[in-house]
């Protein structure tokens, strides 16, 4: 009687009780993990029938989106946590156990990084290092290249930077894809709307008319002109690659231009795919096996992007779906979890809540 009441009158929505409720989530939390009760749960969680892979970007990196962007302290904090409580393996080796039939062990851990961001090698690097954590770096080829960031991050930047209040898009793709929308950018909100509209959009279009598709863009943001420094600093180089690579850092495949495959004919496909498969297996001399689909969501890829990913050569490949652990593994969409960047009381419970169906642990990590 009393909760229908208090549903009935909107209480959720009054900014102290919804402050009372973000406080008593975080104080949960951080009493759990301080206080060694996660271990409880832990110990008697599921066993996953698949690695838990998690998936990192950026690691301290300035200028970028903050959703793909994990301080240099937080990025140190987790690592040192799953050192502690998880065993750690490179992607290939759990691979090579699952091609063998043998189980993974519930407590598997994999740590990947997508894009090929310079601050892997200048902020993350050397905390691989120290706590031995083998990872592996997915890389998009072109950027490496030319050293500039990938296009999504320079639509992020031309959509933060811009002082219009709307952006008017209309165009015709040769591939039958179309778009004709006002975007409002007036709010911060409205603005990562807008990004994830023309990502879709974009990704789905081949390499020279997203070019053309970008430019245009830019041009009518009125950021035609804008580049500094820092974006063309953005990137690891192939020296650095080499260096990571001897050390044992993993390097895998992530395309040549960051596209989103499922959108593009089956000839633009293989472009991607395998001559950024020869690329890097030229400049890092090492046969590349590992693969990460751009974007990585369930509109990211299909069967026949499947199909395109094993004929290029690659045996796993990443998507960036998050699951449970199926029974069944597919080696060519094996599950992520995206990591944000977030304290380590929050990040155990994050990982603790793929094991455990517990409704506390679920509400803790609730955002609202």
């Amino acid at each position: 009687m009393l909760r229908r009441l208090l549903q009935r009158i909107g209480w959720r929505r009054h900014r102290p009780v919804r402050f009372a409720i973000m406080f008593a989530r975080r104080a949960l939390g951080f009493g759990l993990y301080y206080s060694g009760a996660l271990t409880f749960w832990r110990h008697g969680g599921t066993s996953r029938g698949s690695p838990l892979i998690l998936m990192y970007h950026s690691v301290g990196g300035r200028g970028l989106s903050p959703d793909i962007v994990v301080s240099r302290g937080h990025f140190e904090a987790h690592i040192r946590h799953v050192r502690r409580h998880y065993r750690l393996w490179s992607l290939q080796d759990v691979v090579t156990l699952i091609e063998a039939g043998r189980p993974v062990p519930g407590n598997a851990l994999v740590i990947t990084l997508d894009d090929g961001y310079r601050d892997n090698f200048e902020e993350g690097f050397d905390i691989l290092k120290r706590y031995e954590c083998p990872a592996t770096v997915f890389v998009t080829v072109e950027p490496v290249e030319t050293g500039r960031l990938p296009w999504p991050q320079a639509l992020w930047r031309h959509l933060n930077a811009t002082q219009q209040c709307e952006l008017q898009v209309s165009w015709q793709s040769a591939n039958g894809a179309a778009i004709d929308r006002v975007l409002p950018l007036r709010t911060d909100h409205e603005r990562a709307d807008a990004r994830i509209v023309l990502k879709m959009f974009a990704g789905g279009l081949g390499p020279r008319e997203r070019e053309d598709f970008l430019n245009t863009i830019a041009r009518n943001l009125g950021c035609i002109d804008e580049s500094d420094e820092d974006e063309t600093r953005a990137m690891l180089t192939w020296d650095q690659l080499r260096e990571m690579s001897r050390w044992g850092i993993s390097i895998g495949g992530h395309t040549m231009t960051h596209p989103r495959l499922s959108g593009l004919d089956t000839e633009t496909v293989r472009h991607e795919l395998v001559e950024s498969r020869r690329i890097l297996g030229e400049e890092l001399k090492t046969d590349i096996k590992l693969f990460a689909y751009p974007f990585g969501g369930p509109d990211s890829f299909n069967q026949g992007t499947k199909r395109e990913v094993a004929a290029a050569g690659y045996t796993v490949a990443c998507s960036a779906v998050v699951g449970r652990g199926a029974a069944s593994v597919d080696l060519q969409a094996l599950d992520r979890v995206y990591i944000p960047d977030e304290p380590v009381w929050r990040f155990a419970i994050r990982l603790l809540r793929l094991r455990t169906e517990s409704r506390l642990i679920a509400w803790t990590l609730r955002e609202n």
